[in-house]
């Protein structure tokens, strides 16, 4: 009986572990970036296209910035800086 159990509970495991694969790796999902460093400089708001803070599990929060040449950059949101700009960009 205990042989069963055991049986049933690794088929179980498995199924969530090949279910939750399979989610994130659907069409549309987006991996959340997290910053490792933060970009030292002031970002004009004109070249700014819009932002959005980072995971809650990132080690670092930070506020990843997209540009209008698209490329994205890390910044601090702590930094008065950053926030005068997402004070303007909202």
């Amino acid at each position: 009986m205990t042989q069963m159990k055991m049986k049933a509970s690794v088929a179980v495991v498995t199924f969530f572990i090949l279910f939750s694969s399979v989610l994130t790796s659907e069409p549309g999902f987006e991996a959340q970036a997290c910053c490792s460093s933060f970009y030292p400089k002031k970002i004009p708001a004109h070249v700014v296209r819009s932002f959005r803070y980072t995971d809650m599990l990132c080690p670092h929060r930070g506020v990843i910035i997209k540009m209008t040449n698209n490329k994205d950059i890390c910044v601090d949101p702590s930094s008065e800086w950053v926030k005068k700009l997402m004070n303007v960009l909202q």
